[in-house]
């Protein structure tokens, strides 16, 4: 019976945690037009006091096609509309920018629980895109393997595990998202983590009510702090 409490009290507070919204955009710059884009994305936003936060990735195996990159841009904050970044900018500004992109896709959503320092801000990200059966089970024994395996996180992390509200691919209901200061502490850190008891006993708990679709690895170019 008490370890039952235990358990209600772990997810309660879990997921009472403040929500971090998010906005992310796929986008493709033309070719040779990444300096210029950026530019003219910087104006916008450093000239905009609706967006609370903001950075500007592409994938760390860098998605390049004759007609350009893809980008990604991703807006953050407490509340939606933080995140919506309709109001920056003036209709000229973003006809500019139309000129050099293609908006390819777009997607929503918020933050179940996070990990590690919440201000830390990382120059790599490391995305798994899961479906999940059963929500609040595998939250349970996510946040107890994330809590279990700290001391082998780096001092300068952190990580969330969420959902989408909007926009999401099919087969995909949850992600995990983490920040990392450099590309080869991100892989060290991952193998560390994925050769943890913690990590062998959650993957046992959770195989039957997750399934791993894709990942990504992100570099981040450029952020943006509301003024």
């Amino acid at each position: 019976m008490k370890k039952l409490l235990i358990l209600i009290l772990l997810i309660n507070l879990s997921f009472s945690q403040d929500r971090t919204y998010w906005t992310d955009y796929k986008i493709t710059v033309k070719t040779n037009m990444d300096d210029l884009f950026v530019k003219k994305i910087d104006k916008i936003l450093n000239d905009c006091d609706d967006v609370n936060k903001a950075f500007l990735s592409n994938l760390h195996f860098t998605e390049k096609f004759e007609n350009g990159e893809n980008l990604y841009l991703t807006f953050t904050g407490s509340e939606p509309s933080h995140v919506y970044g309709g109001n920056c900018g003036s209709s000229m500004d973003w006809n500019e920018i139309s000129k050099i992109t293609i908006w390819n896709s777009g997607s929503m959503g918020y933050s179940l629980m996070s990990f590690g320092d919440q201000n830390y801000e990382g120059k790599f990200g490391m995305e798994y895109h899961i479906n999940v059966k059963d929500p609040q089970a595998y939250a349970t024994a996510f946040s107890k393997m994330m809590n279990d395996t700290k001391d082998i996180r780096p001092e300068k992390f952190n990580a969330e595990l969420g959902m989408y509200l909007m926009g999401r691919k099919p087969g995909i209901s949850h992600y995990i998202w983490m920040e990392f200061e450099t590309f080869d502490e991100m892989v060290k850190t991952t193998e560390k983590i994925f050769a943890s008891k913690a990590f062998l006993e959650f993957n046992k708990t959770v195989s039957s009510i997750r399934e791993l679709i894709s990942t990504e690895m992100r570099m981040i170019i450029k952020r943006w702090q509301d003024n």
